[in-house]
């Protein structure tokens, strides 16, 4: 910059600070802020400037800017990269579909606890079933059944709607509650056992809902009166709520007792915070403690983490109170504070060291964007705008709309950075345009600027792999077949991470199981993929669905491992729109991997189906609370539907389970195959423990005990424990079998027989 510059910046510079000054001198003559306010905005703001400086500094930076750019050649200018910054996927959503997720959130705070109330009437001891399903007249032989119930309504279809947030108010849904009620009295006559049963349970609803009432009434009012450091009495304006505190933190006792560490209670954690005991195990460590390494151990860094000690004095005592609340961010059209989640407010993106920009809270676009509408329909007549020109105004109109809620700004490199150690850099970009069919490239390419001008990245600009196409057009053409051409759309799959990884085996397997032509390795190799389904719903991308595998290819150095796949987890939610095709939708996610695994010439799957446990989540950090945890048998259940539907679509040929495949005649087995050996699988981890809790030595010699703690009488143990499991331990082969060698016929002709 010349010297001319430097002082037209400067003159620029001074003008603004005087601007602001005065602006500050003039807030405090009329007494807007006392000290006590200033107090609280500042303590509220923590990393949020005050509303009236960072709009005067920004102000200020804008003057600075056009200074410069006066005194700048016109080529330095247009050397300048441009991008809009969006601090929420709300920023580029629509005017429907912002309202649509206000009332969404506002809905589940009420709708939420009834659910709960829905779910207990169903599971009454007076329901017996009666009011979960619609009456279906011609089934029950009741065919006068409409003639006098004008309005049928049943408590699944309640509950459906009440997941949708379809109810306006909590008295809505009660009506309706109410109305299954009260027409199977007004159809049964009294002393029916349906008329009776339906009278205890509308006392039974009216007790709940009243008790209910009283609650919210009470919560009420306790919002109203509290006030804290992070809130500082402040409303949220999208959820009428002040503090939203996290789900509590899931902490595990690194001792032999294995559980989680609940709330209020003593515990000791080493300094770093990665190891935790609860107050009993505590007592039984001992003065040197040897530490586990929680990272996967390769050659080079396999020396350096193992047998790593500390000493027990070192340990830190700590009491568990972890309770973080929800971080709110503050709009700078109508200086209110919204929650950061309630807002879907993108805080990496929000950085003290990114450059400023602007954020309006949803209450404040939906204002935006019906003045806009308004406007529109004003300027817009057929008499001022030809048809040639409509498509390049109302793209100019929306692109200078945005613009003036999110001005162009040079992104941080960091953040650059960042997104290309995802892989969403500008090379990738284009080798997900040379996975795409030639009709798919002109749709996309019509879109590219707009994706650009938005700057958010979205499920389907992620890299694409031969795996997550796959998937997602089997998915897609399934749910077309069922009718639901909206929700295939709204459907994407993506191989999130796919890495080379590998296990260590247990010492206590390498010596007991091995013969004298097979043995375990020290490690398995195997490629770990994590693959996610998202759904876009009312605009927002939900992932809805989370599967993790190991694949062991023909090249695993455990013969037994070789062309198998391991299912290690798999969790979802409950979002899935429409609900009718959820179980589906998921079944076929699955069935689709095992597609393509059986393509790759996989011979077999595994699964551990193992329920979890409220607060035992798997991939997810928790789960809502009105989603019901399966239990083992409905688990049970979903896996063998799952292997039926794969049946008919020629995918799986047998579904088998561990103790028959592998374990039944273990000892004949043992000199020719051990038993394949998987990452967090169950009968690994149980010949552990079982090794760790010996049984009681009773009546038995040293020798004789000690001989049955090892060899083929531990082995034993371990094979009844995995025959008591049997029907939790899937194995599901992907190729048939011929009937006279026994051998597999992988992806070649083969007859069978019909009937």
């Amino acid at each position: 910059m010349n010297a001319e510059g430097s002082m037209v910046s400067a003159i620029a510079s001074t003008t603004a600070r005087q601007r602001r000054d005065a602006a500050v001198e003039e807030e405090r003559m009329k007494g807007q802020d006392t000290p006590s306010d200033a107090t609280k905005k500042r303590t509220l703001t923590a990393h949020f400037d005050e509303p009236c400086e960072k709009k005067l500094r920004r102000e200020e930076e804008e003057d600075d800017g056009q200074s410069v750019k006066r005194t700048t050649t016109d080529a330095a200018a247009a050397s300048i990269p441009v991008q809009p910054k969006v601090l929420s996927p709300l920023d580029i959503a629509s005017l429907e579909q912002i309202r649509q997720h206000v009332r969404d959130v506002r809905r589940e705070v009420f709708l939420r606890p009834l659910i709960a109330i829905i779910t207990r009437l169903m599971f009454h001891k007076y329901n017996h079933g009666l009011f979960n399903v619609r009456v279906d007249p011609v089934a029950w032989n009741i065919p006068q059944y409409f003639e006098v119930v004008k309005h049928p309504m049943d408590l699944a279809l309640v509950k459906n709607k009440c997941l949708n947030l379809e109810y306006a108010s909590a008295d809505e849904c009660a009506d309706d509650i109410r109305l299954v009620f009260t027409n199977a009295c007004l159809f049964n006559p009294p002393g029916h056992v349906v008329h009776e049963a339906a009278k205890m349970l509308l006392k039974e609803f009216e007790s709940e809902y009243t008790r209910f009432q009283t609650k919210a009434q009470a919560l009420a009012k306790k919002r109203e009166e509290h006030s804290c450091p992070s809130c500082l009495a402040n409303v949220c304006g999208i959820c009428n709520e002040k503090c939203i505190n996290f789900e509590p933190p899931f902490v595990m006792c690194s001792g032999p007792c294995q559980q989680r560490i609940k709330r209020h209670s003593l515990y000791y954690k080493t300094p770093d915070g990665f190891h935790h005991w609860c107050g009993k195990c505590y007592t039984s460590l001992p003065k040197l403690v040897t530490l586990k390494s929680t990272t996967p151990m390769n050659d080079a860094t396999s020396a350096q983490n193992q047998d790593k000690q500390i000493a027990k004095n070192f340990l830190v005592k700590a009491k568990f109170l972890d309770e973080l609340t929800e971080p709110w961010v503050q709009c700078d059209h109508c200086n209110g504070w919204v929650h950061q989640i309630c807002a879907l407010f993108n805080a990496s993106e929000d950085s003290d060291d990114a450059e400023e920009v602007p954020y309006t809270c949803p209450l404040c676009r939906i204002n935006e964007l019906t003045r806009a509408e308004q406007d529109w329909d004003i300027e817009m007549s057929p008499s001022e705008t030809s048809v040639d020109e409509f498509p390049l105004n109302t793209y100019k109109h929306k692109f200078e709309f945005m613009g003036s809620h999110s001005p162009v700004l040079k992104r941080k490199p960091a953040a650059k950075e960042f997104t290309r150690a995802l892989g969403f850099d500008s090379v990738v970009e284009e080798k997900v345009f040379d996975y795409l069919g030639d009709d798919e490239v002109d749709e996309c390419e019509n879109l590219r600027s707009i994706e650009k001008i938005e700057g958010f990245v979205r499920s389907e600009q992620l890299q694409s792999c031969a795996l997550s196409r796959f998937m997602q057009t089997w998915v897609r053409q399934h749910l077309v077949a069922l009718g639901e051409h909206e929700a295939a759309q709204s459907i994407a799959i993506k191989v999130a991470s796919s890495i080379k990884s590998s296990c260590q085996v247990s010492q206590v397997i390498r010596e007991q199981f091995q013969s004298g032509n097979q043995s375990y390795p020290e490690s398995i190799d195997f490629t770990s993929k994590a693959i996610f389904v998202f759904q876009k719903i009312n605009g927002i991308e939900v992932c809805i669905f989370s599967m993790y595998v190991q694949e062991y290819d023909e090249n695993s150095n455990l013969a037994a491992n070789r062309n198998r796949t391991y299912i290690a987890y798999i969790d979802s939610l409950v979002y899935m729109r429409p609900r009718h095709i959820r179980t589906s939708l998921f079944h076929e996610t699955l069935i689709s991997y095992l597609a393509f695994c059986k393509g790759r010439g996989f011979h077999y799957a595994h699964i551990w189906a193992c329920p979890t446990t409220r607060g035992g989540d798997f991939i997810y950090w928790c789960h809502p609370s009105f989603q019901k945890n399966p239990s083992k048998d409905r688990l049970l259940q979903w896996y063998l539907k799952m292997a039926e539907v794969g049946k008919e679509a020629n995918v799986v040929f047998a579904c088998q389970d561990l103790y028959t495949c592998e374990f039944e005649n273990l000892e004949a087995r043992l000199e020719e195959q051990l038993p394949p050996y998987f990452d967090g699988d169950y009968w690994a981890a149980e010949a552990e423990r079982l090794a760790a809790c010996p049984p009681k030595r009773g009546k038995l010699s040293r020798e004789a005990y000690e001989l049955n703690l090892k060899g083929e009488k531990f082995r034993k143990r371990v094979v009844e424990s995995v025959k008591a499991s049997r029907e939790s331990l899937f194995v599901i082969s992907l190729q048939p079998k011929c009937s006279a060698c026994k051998s597999l016929i992988v992806n070649s002709t083969f007859w069978k027989q019909e009937g």
